[in-house]
């Protein structure tokens, strides 16, 4: 696997998370908003099952919720992988670079910033970082 492709491997299960994040929230609200059953004394139809309406909600989001859990570790695995692999490049300049563009998932504009450097001596020294990047064989 090339490096580049390596590297944004957490930047693509980090956004899966925020994603399955989102949907959960959006799992909760729903939960929340259902109404609860109405008591009442009139015979029930034959046809409906006992479960209460938000039940199926709640159902997903545990499910959701583990989901992400599991998820969660992957990425922390993945992502001190990925900051070993980091650490080894012996540049300091290209060290940072990686580490603000595939562990703080900045944009080329942040890191030009934050580094004092034009956009062209970024790639400039990205593309140098990524020949000295070692993906670890699997």
């Amino acid at each position: 696997m090339e490096a580049k492709r390596y590297l944004r491997k957490a930047y693509r299960l980090h956004e899966l998370i925020l994603s399955e994040k989102a949907e959960l929230e959006t799992l909760k609200e729903l939960a929340q908003s259902v109404s609860s059953s109405v008591i009442s004394d009139m015979p029930k139809s034959p046809s409906r099952n006992g479960e209460a309406p938000y039940e199926k909600h709640v159902l997903k989001m545990v499910d959701l919720e583990s989901k992400i859990i599991r998820e969660i570790q992957d990425y922390l695995a993945i992502e001190e992988e990925i900051r070993e692999v980091i650490n080894k490049v012996e540049d300091n300049e290209e060290r940072l670079l990686l580490r603000n563009r595939y562990i703080l998932f900045m944009e080329w504009e942040e890191i030009c910033e934050k580094m004092h450097i034009s956009e062209k001596t970024a790639h400039r020294i990205h593309y140098s970082a990524l020949r000295n990047v070692i993906v670890p064989k699997r």
